[in-house]
């Protein structure tokens, strides 16, 4: 878990982890699931958005660059994920924020 919070922004994959882990992806996934109830990469997902709802929140920069920043190549697929995992756009999200 302290490898994916502190590396969430990096591009990761399996292959990735596996070296820098020296374990077998499918063993890593397998423990991480008994261990915290999801998948490697459902709670990196979710260390991502929380990290861009963290900067739509405190700044005011483009939604590609907190895309970005929180570890995404491109925008409109975060947009996507953003819009299914929070239940509305980036946009709306920092909208509903700035009421607060």
């Amino acid at each position: 878990m302290d490898h994916l919070v502190k590396n969430s922004s990096r591009r990761l994959t399996g292959a990735l982890l596996e070296s820098e882990l020296r374990y077998n992806f499918d063993y890593l996934n397998q423990v991480f699931r008994r261990t915290y109830g999801t998948t490697v990469f459902a709670q990196l997902e979710r260390l991502r958005i929380e990290n861009a709802k963290n900067a739509i929140r405190t700044t005011d920069l483009p939604f590609g660059q907190i895309a970005v920043s929180v570890g995404y190549d491109n925008g409109s697929y975060f947009s996507k994920v953003f819009k299914k995992s929070v239940g509305c756009t980036p946009s709306a999200f920092r909208k509903r924020s700035k009421t607060l």
